[in-house]
């Protein structure tokens, strides 16, 4: 007597798998343009030489020119929170990133946590904060508070690690 035989075949075919490639300044493009955030929305900005720099040829690539945006630039440094701007063009935004000072590094602690909070305190409900650093937030007595205040707000938070 013969066994008899089970074979198990898929009729359905492979799931092909699309792999997009998104340049970093496109995608921020698609953030900053994205009709579901309620303006302004911010960008906050690690003023530490490094991440500056990179953040400002980060941003510039993003923009359209002469474009409506609806932004609220923020920089920080160990100290916390230096100075915001609202702005509602693009051309302005260009012109303030280039006044952004890089702070003097010190071996204080980062205000990251902190700062997200108070630029959160400055945008509206459903907005979003576009952080800039190089560095892991250290001053993590901030982070729970921070993560509170952004989801009772519903803020979204994108991170340009620019390590």
């Amino acid at each position: 007597p013969s066994s008899p035989t089970v074979t198990t075949s898929s009729k359905r075919p492979p799931k092909n798998i699309e792999i997009f490639k998104t340049k970093p300044n496109e995608l921020l493009r698609l953030y900053v343009e994205d009709g579901h955030l309620r303006s302004p929305v911010a960008a906050l900005f690690d003023k530490k030489s490094n991440p500056l720099g990179k953040a400002k040829k980060l941003w510039k690539a993003a923009l359209r020119p002469n474009s409506l945006l609806d932004i609220m630039v923020v920089s920080y440094d160990s100290e916390g929170i230096k100075s915001t701007y609202n702005l509602t063009n693009t051309k302005a935004m260009m012109s303030t990133l280039d006044k952004v000072r890089e702070e003097n590094v010190t071996d204080q602690e980062s205000k990251t946590y902190y700062s997200i909070i108070r630029t959160g305190q400055l945008i509206p409900f459903d907005s979003a904060i576009f952080l800039s650093t190089d560095d892991l937030p250290d001053d993590i007595e901030h982070q729970l508070q921070a993560s509170i205040f952004l989801l009772k707000k519903r803020i979204r938070v994108c991170i340009h690690a620019l390590f």
